[in-house]
């Protein structure tokens, strides 16, 4: 039996090899990697970040209308939309929405399931769109004043603590 020489089977089998490795993004043929996505456009015409689960299509209420009325939200889940008013400035792992960049106005917090994403810590005056659980808890002293290490802040009761409004998001949509 007689075989091929080695020099021409080094270069089968490293073409060989080479079909079964990744191609840069965009490229074409077997193994390559998809191309990337520019976000997709809103309905105003700009562009969108989506982060974690998709939100849905539906319309969303203002945050106003949760914070209008927590405890008749609480436990439900909602679409929501607002303007971003302070993102922890640690790791993104919160954030404030409200209905307006102004400092005095109430804000609901957010916070991202199973801890699964983060925002980026320059989302603050962002419009987002989210899908999440409603809940209201009052925080003891010292997570406030953990939280407000971190950029956030609370209307605190006489004793440090604070009645919070949050939503667990499972998905954000950020307005770029």
């Amino acid at each position: 039996m007689r075989t091929a020489p080695r020099t021409t089977l080094l270069p089968a089998l490293l073409l060989a090899l080479a079909a079964c490795l990744p191609s840069p993004a965009g490229a074409d043929g077997p193994g390559s990697a998809p191309a990337l996505k520019a976000p997709a456009p809103t309905a105003k015409g700009g562009d969108v970040k989506r982060i974690g689960a998709a939100v849905p299509a539906t319309a969303a209420l203002p945050i106003d209308a949760v914070l209008a009325d927590p405890d008749g939200h609480a436990g439900k889940r909602v679409v929501v939309s607002g303007k971003v008013r302070k993102v922890c400035q640690s790791k993104g792992c919160w954030m404030e929405l409200g209905s307006a960049s102004d400092e005095k106005a109430p804000t609901c917090w957010i916070t991202f399931k199973d801890y699964a994403f983060f925002m980026p810590v320059t989302t603050a005056g962002k419009t987002a769109k989210l899908e999440g659980l409603v809940s209201v808890k009052t925080l003891p002293k010292e997570q406030v004043a953990h939280l407000e290490a971190e950029g956030a802040s609370f209307a605190k009761g006489k004793d440090g603590s604070a009645r919070k409004i949050a939503i667990e998001a499972s998905g954000v949509e950020l307005g770029l």
